[in-house]
């Protein structure tokens, strides 16, 4: 009797799952560690959710160490970054955050797409919202990317 109920049960959470759609929920995290010059390490990290094969929520991370730099380094690409991400400051569905340090500038980026309109959606530049997790996968591999 205790085989039916377990199989019963396992039924039930399997139909529960296609159902439910959980089946479709994909991650793909991609990173990349640069050195640039003799002095700069640069270490980017995206963590891409997908639902139905389309991508859903996006996190970005760069840490960027500088060594021998100044704090004035960091102050310029605080500068380069935040003005990109000042239009989105009020906007639901974006959070961004950085730190600087004296030799090191990090740089959080949160972007949920469901709670972004179709309009907010295009302005964004970091990543073609429409494309598939195959699609996003290659072109981070054939930008120097390792994915998985």
């Amino acid at each position: 009797m205790k085989i039916v109920k377990r199989f019963i049960y396992f039924a039930f959470l399997v139909s529960l799952f296609f159902v439910t759609g959980c089946g479709s929920l994909k991650t793909l995290t991609c990173y990349s560690e640069d050195v640039v010059g003799e002095t700069t390490l640069t270490k980017q990290n995206f963590v891409l959710k997908f639902r139905n094969d389309k991508i859903y929520s996006l996190t970005f991370s760069i840490d960027v160490a500088l060594d021998g730099s100044t704090i004035d380094t960091s102050e310029t690409l605080e500068n380069k970054v935040s003005d990109t991400f000042k239009n989105y400051q009020n906007v639901s569905g974006i959070d961004y955050s950085s730190n600087i340090q004296e030799n090191r500038y990090a740089v959080n980026i949160k972007i949920d797409f469901d709670k972004l309109d179709e309009a907010e959606k295009e302005k964004i530049s970091l990543i073609n919202y429409e494309s598939t997790y195959e699609e996003i996968k290659t072109e981070f591999e054939n930008g120097g990317f390792n994915c998985k």
